[in-house]
């Protein structure tokens, strides 16, 4: 494992993490800026994964500005969240095809190093370390849309940071695919909502829960924004851009909002720069 100070993360960037030639996956593990703790300990997470993945980790504040300031947009990763960035990364790639696992607390931890494990195992080469014949593969999607598969209409049961569903006979699902990462998706739904999924034909119950997709199935950002939120609520937000008399703020992938000089502060707000930065 590799911890990373603010002075090395540049020159990390651009010869390790954005290298054409990489073959091997980099998983990233943040601090939490509250404690300054990792609420996953990168060396056991390394002792878990590193037959798939090299490790780093990096302290949430200068490492992670340093980081966001090389990285492209929305690519970067800070505040006690993790991040898996596969082989083939440009300045040009998807963010949401390089997984952001994000954690509130250290209760999340064990949770989310599971879905960390799971998801290298599925994508990383077959499973296959670099002394068995072969490094990392490009990632894949997280459920192949089978040939034979079914659209069903499903409740959600659970949307705190996961999004788990069944359908009317008891059968459980879990959502992993979807037009937004699913963690931005489970924000903006509520327990007994109904969605429409795609899964697997065949799937058994004593397979456990089926995955499923939501893919091409959803309605557009702002009006799952709207399901899932009312007037008053307090949502968080994601500065992308600043300019002079206004910020941008992106409340879900494709959903962003204009917030004016004088809806920033109570104060006089002259630089918008003095109070926000894009994250």
């Amino acid at each position: 494992m590799r911890s990373l100070p603010a002075s090395d993360v540049g020159s990390w960037v651009h010869s390790e993490l954005l290298d054409a030639k990489r073959t091997r996956p980099i998983v990233a593990v943040t601090t939490h800026p509250s404690t300054g703790r990792f609420l996953v300990d990168p060396d056991l997470l390394e002792a878990r994964v590193g037959q798939w993945a090299d490790v780093v980790a990096l302290e949430t504040g200068e490492a992670t500005w340093e980081l966001a300031e090389a990285m492209p947009d929305r690519l970067d990763v800070y505040g006690g969240a993790m991040r898996v960035w596969w082989p083939e990364l440009t300045r040009e790639s998807d963010p949401y095809d390089h997984k952001l696992y994000i954690l509130r607390s250290e209760e999340d931890g064990p949770r989310r190093a599971d879905q960390l494990e799971n998801d290298l195992r599925r994508n990383a080469g077959g499973g296959r370390g670099p002394g068995e014949g072969g490094a990392a593969a490009s990632p894949s999607p997280l459920l192949a849309r089978p040939v034979e598969a079914e659209v069903v209409t499903v409740a959600v049961t659970s949307s705190c940071d996961e999004i788990l569903v069944q359908d009317g006979d008891g059968f459980a699902g879990r959502v992993v695919e979807a037009d937004v990462p699913v963690e931005a998706l489970a924000i903006c739904l509520r327990e007994g909502q109904e969605l429409t999924v795609s899964r697997p034909r065949g799937w058994r119950p004593d397979q456990g829960e089926a995955p499923c997709s939501v893919r091409g199935l959803l309605p557009s950002p702002w009006a799952l924004l709207a399901e899932g939120v009312v007037g008053g609520d307090v949502v968080q937000g994601r500065v992308v851009a600043i300019k002079d008399r206004y910020a941008l703020v992106e409340l879900l992938p494709g959903a962003k909002g204009i917030v004016g000089l004088a809806e920033i502060d109570n104060t006089f707000v002259q630089d918008i720069g003095d109070f926000l930065r894009i994250n």
